[in-house]
Formats: structure tokens, C-alpha cells, sequence
């Protein structure tokens, strides 16, 4: 199997288990007895904790190895999910168990984007990025709905499995990833020096346009189902549809049409992700019943899946930092805007039900706007923005 497709396929079983355990969750905070609001402090610490350790992981990931670091993420993501199947009442653990998640996820995460670096060629990366997107996407269309079927009999049952996939995605690199030395020309700079190197430079437009679109992405899924259901009350079954087309769409996007955007196209395709992503968020106000409900929230996931893995595979290309390093650092904005969007969203949805919308259309203005500015320091550097050089 290819190193692209092999590390395709560990991201889509990593996934698939952390979606599986998305449907029991909420019921598993009321039955420790807890205040609804835990889940949102169990879901943003996992985020959390990914944004301190990412940096950490893909610089080491640099030293290390890729294959190492990629191995031992999805042992320790692995753990995290078995310990909270055998505590699934004890609050305590729950929190123990997301910690460890938030942990290791960096380091499978981070590592196997800068392995896809290190394995493909500048005029592949983009397409091979955008395979990596749709794995993910599959991952979270199929994890939820098998969670949702295990936990129906069991609890924990949800846990286990999602334990096991991670093990199993872990013998696959320990057993079939082939060893793929570092890409060669990037400084090995580690730490606060590597990211401050890469937020001096071009590079730090892309880790805020990766912070933009992920904390838009937040903030719409922790308050469309909300909204949905005070428009036209929306039911548990239709919002699994409406999650279900979503996580199509992205899927077929950063599968099919991602690998379409050729070398120098890329801030062009970025900027139509953008403007199509402002377009979905201002419909989404609009919505009176499920059709247009997965119509809008669908032309959303098309322009943001667009941007995501584009933005990524030009990081790669014109970054003046080892890839690990770089990775991290991507994986680190994409993490804080997790943990800052749905705070952000759910603030904005209490004060006005249609507000997490509209400020998703500025969002994504302003993400146009850093777009122009990375496009004219590109143009100021040596090269072209495509370029790998800086």
C-alpha cells in the first residue's frame, strides 16, 4: 500500500474511533451527574491540551522520527479512549481520559501531516493533503454513527472500540509505514524559535488563515444544531442527517476536488473557498426546515474543506522551518481555534440566535484579507506564493 493511502487510511480509523464516541458523550455527563456545561469543558481541554503539545510533537517528530512519534500518538490515543470505557460514570477519570487524548492526538496528528510532506513531491502535496482531509471526514461521517449503534448496548462499548482501531492504525505504521527521511533544507528549530520563525514570516498568514477557518468551523457546529432546532425543531435523527451530508460533502471535496488545484492555483482556490464559505454562513440564516438546512450548512463545508488542506500544502512548501515543526505548529492553531470557537459561537448564539452566522461571514472577509496580505509579502519575497522557496 502506498505511504499516502497507508496514512490515509491510519487517520480514517483514528477518526472513525474519536467520532465514535461523540453520540454517548452528553449522556454520560448527566449520568456522572454532572452539569451539562462539563461537556463542553471535556471537549475544549482535549483541544486544549492539543494546542500546547502539537509544537512539541512535530518538533520532536523532526528529531525522532516521523514513524516513532506517529506509533507512539496512537498507543497513548489508544489508552486515553480504554481508560475512560472503564470510567465511564467517574468524572475524574473522564477528564484524566481527555487530557491523555488531547496528549497523544498531537503527536499522531502533527507527525502524519509532516510525514505527507516529507513523502510527496511540492506538485503532489496539495492532492495528498487533500486525501488526508477526506479520511478524516470519513472518519467522523462513520464514527458516530457505528458509536451511536454500540452505545445503545453498552456504554463503554463505544470506547473500547475506538480503543482497539487505534491500536490497530498503530501496528499498521509499526508493521507496514515505510521510514521516510526528513525533507532536507528546512532549519531544525525547535520550540519558541521555531515559532516565532514561522509567525515572522509568510508562514504566519497560513497559521492564521488554518486559526480562521477552524474557529469559523467551531463556532457553526457547536450552534447550527440550535439553531435548527428553534427553527423548525430539528430532531436527534435529523441532525444525524444533516452531520451525515456535511461530512459527505467535505469528504468528496478534499477527495475529489482538492486534488484538482494545480502548483500556483492555490491562492485562488483559497480565496473562492473563502467567499463560498461567507456564502453558507449567511444562508444558514435562512433556514426553516432539513432541506435547506443541509443545502446551506452543506455550501459552508464546501468552501471551508476546500480551504483547510489547501492552506496546509503551501505551509509545507514555503516554510523556513522543519516540517515537524511546522506541522505542530498547524495542528496547534487548528486546536486553539477548536477550543475558541464554540466559547466564542456559544456566546454570540445566547446573545442572538442568528449572530455566530453573520460574524461567520466576517470571518471569512477577514481571512480574505490575510490572504491578500500573505499573497503581497509572497510576491515581495523571492518566488511566487507557490513557491517553496521564501
Amino acid at each position: 500500500m502506498p505511504a499516502v493511502g497507508l496514512i490515509g487510511f491510519v487517520l480514517f480509523l483514528a477518526f472513525s474511533g474519536f467520532g465514535m464516541v461523540i453520540p454517548v458523550l452528553p449522556s454520560l455527563v448527566e449520568e456522572a451527574g454532572a452539569a451539562p456545561y462539563h461537556l463542553g469543558y471535556l471537549l475544549g481541554i482535549y483541544s486544549l491540551v492539543s494546542f500546547l503539545m502539537a509544537p512539541v510533537w512535530g518538533a520532536l517528530s523532526d528529531r525522532w522520527g516521523r514513524n516513532r512519534v506517529i506509533f507512539i500518538g496512537l498507543l497513548g490515543f489508544g489508552l486515553s479512549f480504554w481508560l475512560f470505557g472503564m470510567f465511564v460514570h467517574d468524572l475524574v477519570w473522564m477528564y484524566v481520559s481527555r487530557i491523555l487524548g488531547g496528549l497523544f492526538s498531537g503527536a499522531a496528528i502533527a507527525s502524519s501531516m509532516a510525514y505527507l510532506a516529507d513523502a510527496t513531491e511540492d506538485t503532489a502535496r496539495t492532492r495528498a493533503m487533500g486525501i488526508a482531509g477526506m479520511s478524516i471526514g470519513l472518519g467522523f461521517v462513520l464514527g458516530p454513527a457505528i458509536g451511536g449503534i454500540l452505545g445503545q448496548s453498552q456504554a463503554s462499548l463505544p470506547f473500547y472500540a475506538a480503543a482497539v482501531l487505534s491500536w490497530f492504525a498503530a501496528l499498521l505504521v509499526f508493521a507496514r509505514l515505510p521510514v521516510v527521511a526528513p525533507r532536507q533544507g528546512g532549519h531544525m528549530a525547535t520550540g519558541l524559535d521555531a515559532a516565532f520563525r514561522l509567525l515572522r514570516g509568510r508562514t504566519g498568514y497560513l497559521l492564521v488563515l488554518t486559526f480562521l477557518v477552524t474557529f469559523s468551523l467551531a463556532g457553526l457546529e457547536s450552534t447550527v444544531a440550535f439553531y435548527a432546532m428553534r427553527t423548525f425543531g430539528a430532531t436527534r435523527y435529523e441532525l444525524g442527517i444533516l452531520f451525515t451530508f456535511v461530512g459527505l460533502v467535505t469528504a468528496f471535496t478534499q477527495g475529489a476536488l482538492v486534488s484538482r488545484v494545480r502548483e500556483g492555483q492555490e491562492a485562488r482556490a483559497i480565496a473562492l473557498g473563502l467567499l463560498v464559505s461567507a456564502l453558507g454562513f449567511y444562508l444558514i440564516v435562512f433556514t426553516r426546515n432539513l432541506f435547506s438546512a443541509i443545502l446551506f450548512v452543506s455550501i459552508f463545508a464546501l468552501g471551508n474543506s476546500l480551504v483547510r488542506p489547501i492552506v496546509l500544502s503551501l505551509l509545507t512548501r514555503v516554510t523556513r522551518v522543519a516540517q515537524g515543526a511546522t506541522s505542530g505548529a498547524n495542528t496547534a492553531m487548528d486546536s486553539l481555534g477548536r477550543v475558541l470557537g464554540p466559547v466564542v459561537g456559544g456566546y454570540l448564539y445566547t446573545w442572538e440566535p442568528r449572530a455566530p452566522f453573520f460574524a461567520g461571514v466576517l470571518y471569512s472577509l477577514a481571512g480574505l484579507a490575510v490572504l491578500y496580505l500573505f499573497v503581497r509579502r509572497s510576491a515581495s519575497e523571492e518566488g511566487t506564493p507557490a513557491s517553496p522557496r521564501s
